[in-house]
Order: C-alpha cells, then structure tokens, then sequence
C-alpha cells in the first residue's frame, strides 16, 4: 500500500516550503506525476545525493558490471524492484 509523502519526509502539512508546494503541485502520493517524471525526479535526486557522498564511496568492479547488465538481463519491474530494494536499504543504513 502507498504511503504518503509526509510519511517519508517530515514536514508541517498544510504550511510554507518546498515540501507543500510538491504535495500541492504533484499530490501526497505523487499521483499527479508521470512515471516518466517519478523516475526522472529519482535519477536527479539519486545523482545529487552519490555526489555529496562521493568522497565515502567505492565502488567495486563486480558492481558496475552487474550494473551494466541490468538493461540486458532485467525486465523494467525488476530493475525497478531493485531501486525500490535499494532505497529501503539505504534508510536502515547508519
């Protein structure tokens, strides 16, 4: 079951700032977005995020091997399901 923006991110609803203006704009769950402008939203905000971290990554060969498979060898709802693996994961991360 979809859960809500404010689930994710803490924010006053209904009050001032990036975060109303989005649940505004795209709705609470995103609904008002494309899928094209969910996974766009992901790259950026994904690409931003490894850049701020860049200097405590490392990424191993096997990595960016299998990385470069998943086009080939995955369907869409399997790469997906990845990303989706990957963000629960990183949150439990300390």
């Amino acid at each position: 079951m979809n859960k809500p923006i404010s689930y994710y991110v803490p924010y006053q609803i209904n009050g001032d700032g990036l975060m109303n203006e989005i649940e505004s704009e795209w709705g609470s769950y995103f609904e008002r977005l494309t899928g094209s402008e969910k996974l766009w939203l992901l790259a950026r905000v994904s690409r931003e995020l490894w850049v701020w971290f860049a200097d405590e990554l490392d990424c191993r060969e096997g990595v960016m091997t299998a990385a470069s498979r998943f086009h080939q060898e995955l369907t869409p709802d399997a790469r997906l399901g990845i990303l989706v693996a990957l963000c629960e994961q990183l949150k439990n991360d300390d």
